[in-house]
């Protein structure tokens, strides 16, 4: 593509050509592109021809991306003194600021008129949940997304332990049958499956009939009988059929809590669907966090050393951490191998882990940790974002001083920032995919996911272009001439 920038007597690509890269940070939409020169924003059509000018200020401008539609340029500058994302319409027009970071100025607020707005609210308190609605909007003024509020004096309440089997329920012919059994890890103590144990012989299509004794039909609520069950013995009546007559009692321990058990059947699930659309060429690995998710990350990285390629998933990453450890491990290159006398071994690679291409799958219930995660993935080159945009929130909060209820708020303190580009990490924008995958309802309810799918698609082109390891051949003859 040969584009002419001609406004304000800039030089053509051609004159550029001669000195420094001066084309930077180049983005596309079905039409146009966009780009940096000279600190300012530029368009141009696709197809080639005249670029023309969307920002001229003394301000250093960049990193533009199109919105979905092609119809505006998000981009970030320092044009107020400190660094914040502006929108402009890709035809041309003023820029609006969308954001405010750190500074010493709240942001940009008039905290006396923020204060002002929200006084009014205060006489119509009636419950701590009333001051902490108001008191989390306040926050939100600041535009930082780690805004917390939570505790107080808040009043005590009952509250349920209804039991959990770990299991799907579903109405079926007047009564209540198992579904999916869901399974725990036999050395996690942390991971509990009730009807899993040994010697229950619980199989999925039974019916539940019935708990402790009073009988369970398809027009009751079976989590109103197991009220009160989490964590201690519990009888269930348990049938072919959905009848009590003939029905055989099992003695469990219900739990609080299916989460683990599901989030376990979820990633071991979508593990053996990129095993089986592969053809057991690529590893799955998912990292739930960035604090103690380092572990799960370990576990699965090094466990599929044998993969050529690995779909790493962060999507509804939690956050915790900086975690560019685990980027390092990633973008490691081969060094060495090792022969492997197994019949039809393949040559053991170093470093240890997966040394193949690799993908990270993204989504907009990523943050925090799960901000930075891809963006350092992207900065280090190791491989494509396919998704959707994460949350958008690298500046850390603290709880500085408690209120005098017992509660708190948090403050924003410590911010990311990039000093080769000289802009705020992600903070209110998140984290854009290279690839635009949504997740949607249809392709949920028939089982499908098109994020994953779109990854192991793209993950075994780049395979076709990857040359495999092989040892070189011994010398022939094996003796040298002369020798017996």
């Amino acid at each position: 593509m040969v584009i002419a920038i001609l406004a304000a007597g800039a030089p053509t690509l051609v004159e550029a050509q001669g000195g420094t890269r001066l084309l930077r940070q180049p983005g596309l939409s079905a039409n146009h592109v966009v780009f940096t020169y000279g600190a300012d924003v530029w368009i141009a059509d696709r197809d080639g021809g005249d670029a023309r000018r969307l920002t001229s200020t003394p301000a250093v401008e960049s990193t533009p991306h199109f919105s979905p539609d092609g119809r505006g340029v998000a981009f970030s500058s320092n044009r107020s003194g400190s660094s914040a994302v502006y929108v402009v319409p890709a035809a041309g027009g003023m820029p609006t600021r969308l954001t405010w970071h750190p500074s010493a100025a709240l942001h940009g607020r008039n905290w006396q008129v923020v204060r002002e707005r929200y006084a009014p609210l205060v006489p119509h308190i009636r419950h701590r949940a009333d001051l902490t609605y108001i008191l989390d909007q306040m926050n939100g003024e600041m535009s930082v997304g780690h805004s917390f509020v939570f505790g107080g004096d808040l009043p005590d309440v009952d509250r349920s332990s209804v039991g959990l089997l770990g299991a799907d329920l579903m109405a079926d012919s007047g009564g209540w049958q198992i579904g999916r059994i869901y399974t725990s890890e036999s050395w996690n103590p942390n991971l509990s499956a009730p009807l899993e144990r040994p010697g229950l012989g619980v199989t999925e299509g039974e019916y539940l009939v019935g708990v402790d004794g009073m009988e369970l039909s398809a027009g009751q609520d079976p989590y109103e009988l197991l009220d009160g069950t989490a964590g201690r013995q519990t009888t269930l009546h348990l049938n072919s059929t959905p009848s009590m007559g003939d029905a055989r009692d099992v003695t469990v321990v219900p739990i609080r809590s299916e989460n683990g058990l599901r989030q376990r059947a979820w990633v071991e699930d979508n593990r053996r669907r990129v095993d089986e659309m592969s053809g057991g060429k690529l590893a799955y690995i998912w990292v739930p966090n960035t604090g103690g998710g380092v572990f799960a990350f370990d576990r699965y990285f090094f466990a599929q050393q044998d993969k050529l390629g690995a779909v790493v998933d962060e999507r509804f990453n939690g956050g915790g951490l900086l975690d560019d450890y685990i980027v390092d491990l990633m973008t490691r290159k081969v060094r060495a191998a090792i022969t492997n006398e197994v019949p039809n071994g393949v040559p053991i690679r170093l470093p240890a882990g997966i040394l193949g291409p690799k993908v990270l799958l993204i989504n907009e219930y990523a943050g925090s940790g799960g901000d930075f995660f891809p963006w350092i993935f992207r900065q280090q080159r190791a491989g494509l974002l396919i998704g959707k945009r994460t949350w958008g929130g690298l500046v850390k909060s603290s709880v500085h001083y408690a209120l005098t209820d017992g509660g708190a708020l948090t403050a924003p303190d410590n911010a990311i920032f990039d000093p080769e580009e000289d802009v705020w990490v992600a903070e209110n924008m998140g984290v854009p995919p290279d690839i635009e995958v949504g997740f949607d309802a249809k392709s949920a309810a028939a089982g499908g996911d098109p994020q994953l799918e779109r990854a192991v698609h793209e993950l075994l082109q780049q395979l076709e272009e990857t040359p495999a390891i092989t040892p070189p051949q011994f010398p022939r003859p094996a003796r040298k001439p002369g020798q017996r």
